[in-house]
């Protein structure tokens, strides 16, 4: 028989059958999509000595059941409920580290903020507001949108990875806005062999030195060049190559020191500086370079140069290879770039290329007749648009 609460209607029949006592806590069962995937009879603990606040969870239960039957909503239950955007994080962490990513320190940097925003909150409660909320807060830090962009990316792949689980610690994976469209964020600006050559000078250390002009000459990425060992290189045939677990892509490469002087001392000076124990090919008195982000922003500065970065050297390595005739192909596999869309958005042309075509389009314009015939008339009085032109 079913039994009444004040202020709700009467208890069914259904879900008076699906309680019971476990010791002196209330336990309920009933039908539902399991974390499998598949349909069957779940039971549940309701946490509670009180038969009423079962019954209702129960009800709560079955209503969500129904409601992820008929595609109205994703069925929570109660280990998705308690599971927190923490937990999802740290998942993330754990994902990145068993894979190797060479990206894990960046990720951790950019997790912070999205540790401190969303971190206590249950993952079932991220919402659209929500995230609109965390956007309008890093903006009002002054962060970039790009930034906020990367952030929100990771908070997406955390949900993703956990509705990859064999659990499906969550229902499914809340819409992120991307607040940079396209290449809006592609990164501008090139450096001129004068300037780069000035900056060189100013650099304390020939360590420094050398990877800066192996940056500019390949357009390998900064932690590629730290990575280099001497394994990868080949007396013989003058070749230095990147291996696969070493490259950001995951694809090794190799370059060829005869094809440029400059590459060939530099590794000479490093062949000089050879420690025994170290692999590596640049390295500061037998150990890893490290974070030199300040000595070479004062290296600019002592220069007097428009500031700069490291990675700036190789969106010029691949612009000077594209004027030098070099094909995209072989650019590609100089630079490491893995698809055109990338490669194109360090491609980016300057205003002197601007200038350039302009003036090619100028000269061309004044090699013309400047005389030209006057066409036959066609039908119903109309001149041709197409006129023959004369020479002078």
């Amino acid at each position: 028989m079913a039994r009444e609460t004040e202020g709700r209607e009467p208890m069914t029949k259904e879900a008076a059958k699906g309680v019971y006592l476990r010791g002196s806590t209330w336990w309920i069962k009933y039908r539902g999509p399991r974390p499998d995937g598949s349909w069957g009879r779940i039971r549940e603990s309701a946490e509670t000595s009180d038969r009423r606040v079962a019954e209702k969870l129960r009800e709560d239960r079955v209503r969500e059941s129904r409601n992820d039957r008929d595609g109205i909503k994703k069925f929570m239950g109660a280990r998705r409920r308690s599971v927190t955007v923490d937990q999802l994080l740290d998942n993330l962490e754990s994902d990145y580290e068993t894979r190797r990513l060479k990206s894990i320190r960046q990720m951790k940097v950019h997790l912070e903020h999205v540790r401190q925003h969303f971190g206590y909150m249950r993952a079932s409660g991220i919402s659209r507001r929500a995230i609109e909320a965390y956007v309008a807060k890093r903006r009002g830090e002054e962060a970039a949108d790009a930034t906020i962009d990367r952030e929100l990316e990771l908070l997406r792949r955390a949900y993703s990875l956990a509705a990859d689980d064999e659990h499906r610690l969550v229902a499914g994976v809340p819409k992120v806005p991307r607040l940079v469209q396209g290449n809006a964020n592609a990164r501008e600006g090139f450096v001129e062999r004068a300037v780069f050559d000035a900056l060189v000078e100013e650099l304390p250390a020939q360590v420094l030195r050398d990877v800066a002009l192996w940056a500019w000459g390949t357009g390998m990425r900064k932690g590629e060049i730290l990575s280099l060992t001497w394994d990868g290189y080949d007396r013989e045939t003058k070749m230095i190559r990147l291996h696969a677990s070493k490259a950001k892509t995951g694809r090794s490469r190799a370059i060829a020191l005869e094809g440029s002087p400059e590459l060939a001392a530099v590794i000479e000076r490093r062949l000089a500086e050879r420690r025994p124990g170290c692999p590596l090919i640049f390295h500061r008195a037998g150990k890893p370079v490290g974070d030199f982000y300040t000595t070479w922003a004062r290296a600019i500065d002592r220069a007097k140069l428009k500031a700069f970065t490291i990675h700036d050297l190789r969106r010029t390595a691949v612009r000077n290879m594209v004027r030098a005739g070099v094909d995209r192909a072989t650019a590609k596999l100089i630079s490491g770039h893995r698809t055109d869309s990338m490669f194109d958005r360090y491609n980016i042309q300057d205003e002197r290329d601007l200038a350039q075509a302009l003036e090619k389009r100028a000269a061309y314009e004044a090699s013309l007749p400047k005389r030209a015939a006057v066409g036959d008339k066609m039908p119903h009085g109309r001149r041709n648009r197409v006129v023959a032109l004369r020479p002078k």
